[in-house]
């Protein structure tokens, strides 16, 4: 049997800061850049602590109502994530909200390089959101001064390997006389960003990132762009249980298309008060 290709390793090494902000290639090794290297900037910042906590917009209501007349109601929803990076570089303009980063016969092609410039402070994990709980900390990270203007998602694996599961939803959707329990889901592997071929969404934007302190970086995950294009008259009903997304079908190619919006992926800093 054919063996899949194995992903390069996430690094887990601290950021370092102590010359001031890294270069993503530089964060990953977990090696500190000083202000002369390239694509360091040519001051150094300060050293702050992040902390990162996460929400989703079905937190407070599991409602979706999406584009094509498809009433959801979510019931249960987990995600993985195995890194969070805050950089200087600008959110994915409008073209590059879908990133072809699965790896689908319905991928796109990226559209050139995108320069996500220098990290100014991450989270590490793996952790876990529960897309249905409140605003939750996910955990402290290090980083620097400076103007974070995106973010990186990196997925994990909700139960460990390459091959775990990095999203779950299951929920109702309606419409008409229609009723369809379902579960959706998205395995690790099958994310694949077209530079980095890692699990990961860069350019998602990130508002007041003015670092100029210690603070909290505040990730809402729009459970609600994920699902907005999925046809639900597709999907294969069975007569008792839940009717699962399968691959390489139209309702779970508009779901992973969903996944991969920058958009899905909204990113807040305040300060902390004095």
């Amino acid at each position: 049997m054919q063996k899949k290709p194995t992903k390069p390793k996430i690094p887990r090494r601290p950021l370092l800061v102590a010359g001031g902000a890294l270069t993503l290639e530089a964060a990953r090794l977990g090696t500190a850049v000083g202000f002369g290297s390239c694509g360091a900037p040519s001051t150094g910042g300060a050293r702050v602590t992040l902390t990162t906590r996460a929400r989703s917009d079905i937190s407070d209501n599991p409602i979706v109502e999406t584009s094509l007349g498809w009433r959801i109601e979510v019931t249960h929803g987990e995600l993985s994530l195995d890194h969070l990076y805050y950089v200087s570089g600008p959110p994915a303009g409008l073209a590059r909200r879908s990133n072809g980063l699965f790896s689908t016969p319905s991928a796109h092609a990226h559209p050139g390089h995108y320069d996500s410039g220098d990290v100014l402070g991450e989270l590490q994990g793996p952790v876990s959101v529960d897309l249905l709980a409140g605003e939750t900390t996910l955990g402290e990270g290090g980083g620097v001064t400076g103007v974070a203007r995106s973010g990186i998602v990196t997925f994990g694996s909700l139960h460990g390997g390459d091959d775990a599961l990095a999203i779950v939803i299951e929920g109702v959707a309606a419409q008409g006389d229609a009723v369809i329990p379902f579960r959706a889901e998205v395995e690790r592997s099958a994310i694949d960003h077209p530079t980095s071929h890692l699990p990961e969404i860069d350019g998602c934007p990130l508002d007041d990132g003015e670092i100029a302190g210690d603070g909290t970086v505040l990730l809402e995950v729009k459970v609600a762009v994920w699902l907005d294009r999925i046809d639900f008259a597709e999907v294969n009903v069975p007569e008792s249980g839940l009717a699962a997304l399968e691959p390489d079908t139209p309702p779970h190619n508009a779901f992973r298309r969903g996944i991969a919006k920058a958009i899905g992926y909204q990113l807040g800093f305040s300060p902390e008060s004095a």
